[in-house]
């Protein structure tokens, strides 16, 4: 693909590596890059986890994952307790060797997945969401809660909703669903 071939929210695409993805952010005509929601959750060595949806996301074949075993609502890449520190040290590599020139490398925020929803993210309230391909699977945003110095919002692929959870929960629910930004000449036609 082109940095010509404009793509908008929501558009499928795959990249060169065989991974699948939606648009979560529009690229126009004549930019060389796009921001990019995976369509899985990730598996504890990186890879994508394609067996996982949002209905089965709470086994332990899915991998799911606390935010932050200390009970740290705020996304960090240097602290080995944190799943920013996984996202940076495990995944981050593998996207890098795959699909040369990525960067921004993490998590959603709420507001990405809002504003791909069509909706205005409000921190004091939970939020339906309408578009499917946001909720295939349960997984962590990296936006902390106001509502819980402890909290942070996450997606309930199965009932549809971006609500808050308890970053260090003991009982897991949600993945790693991960955000790049990729070159256009990343990605197939």
């Amino acid at each position: 693909m082109t940095s010509a071939t404009a793509l908008s929210i929501g558009d499928a695409v795959t990249a060169i590596d065989g991974s699948k993805w939606h648009v979560l952010e529009n690229s126009g005509s004549g930019i060389d890059t796009v921001v990019l929601l995976s369509d899985y959750n990730l598996n504890s060595d990186g890879s994508y986890n394609i067996k996982c949806n949002s209905i089965d996301n709470s086994t332990y074949e899915c991998n799911p994952i606390e935010f932050d075993i200390d009970n740290t609502n705020i996304y960090d890449e240097t602290d080995s307790n944190n799943i920013g520190y996984f996202i940076h040290n495990v995944y981050t590599p593998k996207v890098i060797q795959s699909l040369p020139g990525t960067i921004g490398i993490s998590l959603p925020t709420a507001d990405q997945i809002a504003i791909a929803d069509g909706k205005i993210f409000n921190s004091n309230e939970y939020m339906t969401l309408s578009n499917d391909w946001l909720c295939t699977t349960n997984y962590w945003t990296k936006t902390s809660s106001s509502l819980s110095k402890t909290n942070v919002w996450n997606i309930s692929g199965h009932s549809k909703i971006l609500s808050d959870h308890y970053a260090a929960q003991t009982q897991i629910f949600f993945g790693i669903r991960p955000v790049i930004t990729t070159l256009k000449a990343n990605l197939f036609n």
